[in-house]
């Protein structure tokens, strides 16, 4: 049998903005026992992920940027690649 993305997905999709403060994106991984963010922007367009990872890259500021600066700080600026059938 062969396992798809759907039947591990979430379907409740949990998002950030590119000006969510970081501590925010931080509060939001830990209450929904996630382990990355999906970013959109007004539209509701994906213009990034932020993931755990991508927090351990800030581990000098455990509690947040001192400016309450974006979500996406110091996170993969990549344009997300699309996921395409074989």
């Amino acid at each position: 049998m062969e396992h798809t993305v759907e039947a591990v997905m979430t379907s409740q999709v949990i998002t950030a903005r590119p000006s969510t403060p970081f501590h925010e994106l931080v509060r939001l991984l830990e209450q929904h026992h996630i382990s990355a963010l999906p970013v959109v922007d007004d539209s509701g367009r994906l213009v990034g992920i932020v993931s755990e990872a991508d927090l351990l890259i800030k581990e000098g500021y455990p509690h947040g940027t001192t400016d309450g600066g974006p979500a996406t700080a110091g996170a993969s600026t990549r344009p997300p690649a699309p996921a395409r059938p074989r």
